[in-house]
């Protein structure tokens, strides 16, 4: 028997939380923020992790997106949505 749908399902779930928590992060920062123009902010934790992680991670959820098995195929699609919303153009990519 093949256990890939299982592994890829897995890492599809871990990336879910994953960005979702990333973007939770993200909207309570900028809830507070009022910072100056003459100083030069640090970069962020949410702005490093983002950058390092957001490379590695869509691509690999953007593929689940067309895998055969319609779990991993329809869990991927849903995560997109979340992460990018429900508009027209995430609706093109589905099939």
């Amino acid at each position: 028997a093949d256990n890939w749908s299982q592994v890829r399902m897995a890492g599809s779930v871990l990336c879910r939380r994953y960005l979702l928590a990333l973007l939770g992060m993200a909207e309570e920062g900028s809830d507070g923020e009022g910072g100056e123009d003459d100083e030069e902010e640090e970069e962020t934790l949410f702005e490093t992790a983002v950058d390092d992680l957001a490379p590695m991670l869509l691509p690999r959820m953007c593929l689940n997106r067309f895998y055969i098995a319609q779990g991993v195929k329809l869990y991927s699609q849903e995560t997109w949505r979340l992460v990018f919303g429900g508009g027209a153009s995430s609706q093109s990519a589905d099939d």
